[in-house]
């Protein structure tokens, strides 16, 4: 119930009003022709006449006119802040007034805001002691604690405050009271928690906008905005009216006036340095503005030291990080390889107790945690599946059951997941982290009225309370540590899967290779042996010797049995077997075109060299040409000349890459040419060619034989 009205009560818009306080004056006016639109209406009772409608002059010098066309026209072109506090001369009473005045925008119409009481303005700000602080905040190297004191000790005595401290946004938004400087008239708050419901999101973005605010009076009297029908975005006002609930707040702190000054760091409130008093405080805006120089040269500061700081967790841990993802990588991101060790080293950079891992859907074989605790942790993962990355600093609220684990196992937790489905992670356990919390009054104890408003907490008595089953918080670094780890080992898990992929498709398509090659192999073999069989059959038939009259000499029958054959018949006959059987083996469409003279002669004793020569390129060819070719071509050319021989064969497919550091696959033809006693060399020529060079002679060569 509680949660749902401090969340009705940050949606509303707490900087629109067309009230202010009575310790202020408002006037807004018309850039067109320099005109009052709005004015507060206590302007009347202090100047004794009407401004509204008027021209500025009527109050405004002209130097002071000028001042406020420059900065209309250098907000436009946004030289300055939106906010600006500049000295401007007033007439009153026949009297100029140089009064600080805070000058901002609203709704196209120029604002102008100085208080009420500015004819009793007294200026005694030493401004050599400012200098003195400002100089030493920029210069300090100390602990931040140190300087936070300082701060508020001279902001206390400066402003006329009885209590200045530091207050502190931690992770979960509340406040914590880091500095504090007080007189007797107050208690210290230092080491003070405040909720974060005591100052909600909407009033926080204003302070970050609005810098620094001072309530001079809590118990100031409403003035409304003559000729503002409209409520204003006030949200750079000094004296915009407070909203009921916490002017409340102040009351039931016994408090009478307060200041804040903003700490912004990246776009962010990090905290506030406060102000509190049981008396009325008149401090004028241009001393307020001064401090607020202070408050953002300590900002800086602040900045830097986290920066620092930051940077050296997070050089210690990438370092620590980065040998991590080596060992991952090298055990093939398989994390039950990876040594006991490695997982130590990290347990360090997040400060963990302990760590255990789940990989495929499989935890880790000698858990350090109980069983039954890593599994209740997965099932209640499933509400994460989103998120990049689990930080939880009190695991009791995913499951009451947590708690009987809390002291001895772990009450905080990061989890590193792999993947959406959580079957591979890893997880590092933070040991419980007791502490005793002191609150200024009991934590969200808000009053619900009957009429459905909220006030505020109406006692403020300190109040500790002991937190259990909480682990000390995760802060930003760790949060951008665990992520530079866990973006790590899934793009390394991510890289290898995909080499994986890639291995398993080639090492699949070299399986299929070879098994295609062996398979081709085989055939080929087996042609070759039926081919050379066909040329010993061709040959015995047609030159049986048996067919020879017996009465022939010896030496007729060797004339005979040297006898040289047609070339073309022989190549023929050959190359229709060598075709055939291709088509049937590898349903494979080869075309063999001859280029040969007429009447060319083969001697018998080459014709099985030579054949056996054509079957191995065509062998080759079908072995290496793994993709299929139509218009499969090979060509055989044989030229004679009066001193040798040249024959060429010629594949039109581009088998030459695939053999050509392979000299086993082309040692066969090397023999087979040798045979013949000639010179064979190959060409890569829109395919690939094997042309080999013999002697006439050795063509034109007796073989004698003798018969048995």
């Amino acid at each position: 119930m509680k949660e749902n009205i401090f969340q009705n009560c940050e949606n509303l818009h707490v900087n629109y009003t067309n009230i202010i306080q009575s310790e202020g004056i408002f006037l807004g006016i018309d850039l067109k022709n320099f005109t009052i639109l709005y004015s507060s209406k206590n302007f009347s009772n202090i100047f004794n006449y009407e401004i509204l409608g008027k021209s500025i002059d009527f109050l405004f010098t002209q130097f002071s006119i000028v001042k406020i066309t420059n900065f209309v026209s250098r907000i436009v072109r946004k030289e300055v802040k939106p906010r600006i506090i500049s000295f401007l001369q007033i007439k009153y009473f026949n009297c100029l007034y140089d009064i600080p005045c805070a000058i901002y925008f609203s709704n196209s119409v120029i604002c102008i805001e100085f208080q009420s009481k500015f004819d009793s303005y007294k200026n005694n700000f030493d401004e050599i002691y400012y200098e003195e602080i400002l100089q030493y905040i920029k210069s300090f190297t100390g602990n931040v604690n140190n300087l936070s004191q300082t701060i508020c000790k001279y902001m206390a005595e400066v402003l006329n405050f009885d209590r200045s401290y530091l207050c502190e946004f931690l992770q979960d938004d509340h406040g914590f009271v880091r500095a504090c400087f007080q007189n007797e008239e107050l208690d210290s708050l230092l080491h003070h928690h405040f909720p974060a419901s005591d100052l909600p999101l909407i009033v926080r973005s204003i302070y970050i906008k609005n810098k620094f605010r001072l309530i001079t009076d809590i118990d100031y009297i409403k003035v409304p905005i003559d000729g503002c029908t409209d409520n204003l975005d006030l949200t750079h006002s000094f004296f915009r009216d407070i909203g009921k609930s916490h002017l409340t707040y102040l009351k039931n702190m016994g408090l009478k006036s307060a200041a804040s000054f903003s700490i912004v760091l990246d776009g962010k409130l990090y905290g506030i340095f406060g102000c509190h008093s049981k008396y009325i405080n008149y401090t004028s805006l241009d001393i307020l503005s001064k401090i607020q120089v202070l408050i953002d040269e300590f900002s800086r500061k602040i900045l830097l030291y986290k920066y620092r700081k930051s940077k050296k967790i997070k050089n210690l841990g990438n370092s620590k990080i980065n040998n991590f993802i080596k060992v991952y990588e090298k055990s093939d991101c398989n994390l039950e390889n990876i040594p006991y060790d490695e997982f130590e080293e990290l347990k360090d950079i997040f400060e963990a107790k302990n760590f255990f891992y789940r990989y495929n859907n499989k935890f880790e074989k000698n858990l350090s945690v109980p069983y039954e605790f890593a599994e209740k942790i997965l099932s209640c993962l499933s509400k994460y599946v989103r998120n990049n990355l689990i930080l939880i600093d009190k695991i009791i609220d995913l499951d009451p059951t947590f708690e009987q684990w809390g002291k001895k196992v772990a009450s905080g937790l990061i989890v590193i997941k792999l993947n959406e489905d959580f079957s591979s992670f890893i997880v590092f356990l933070r040991p419980e982290y007791i502490q005793t919390i002191k609150w200024s009054g009991k934590p969200n104890s808000y009053i619900l009225e009957k009429d459905g408003t909220l006030n505020p907490r109406s006692s403020f008595a300190t109040w500790y309370q002991d937190t259990y089953c909480r682990s000390k918080p995760w802060s930003s670094t760790d949060y951008d540590l665990g992520l530079e780890l866990q973006t790590k080992l899934i793009s390394i898990r991510s890289n290898y899967l995909l080499k994986s992929q890639l291995l398993n498709r080639y090492l699949s398509r070299k399986i299929l290779q070879k098994d295609l090659l062996i398979s081709k192999n085989h055939l080929c073999l087996k042609n070759c042996f039926l081919n050379v069989n066909s040329i010993f059959t061709w040959s015995q038939y047609k030159y049986n010797p048996w067919k020879v009259n017996q009465t022939n000499n010896n030496a007729q029958f060797q004339s005979f049995i040297l006898e040289k054959e047609d070339l073309k018949e022989f190549l023929l006959n050959l190359t229709d077997k060598i075709v055939n059987y291709i088509r049937e083996s590898f349903f494979e469409n080869i075309t063999i075109n001859f280029e040969i003279s007429e009447n060319s002669l083969l001697p018998i004793s080459q014709s099985i060299t030579f054949g056996l020569i054509i079957q191995e390129f065509i062998h080759l060819s079908n072995k290496h040409s793994l993709v299929i070719k139509e218009n499969r071509i090979i060509s055989i050319q044989w030229q004679e000349n009066s001193n040798n021989t040249t024959i060429t064969l010629h594949d039109n497919s581009d088998f030459f890459n695939q053999f050509k550091n392979a000299s086993s696959d082309i040692d066969l033809i090397r023999f087979l040419i040798s045979q013949l006693n000639g010179v064979g060399s190959w060409e890569k020529n829109n395919g690939v060619s094997l042309k080999i060079l013999l002697q006439r002679k050795i063509l034109n060569a007796k073989t004698n034989l003798s018969l048995n």
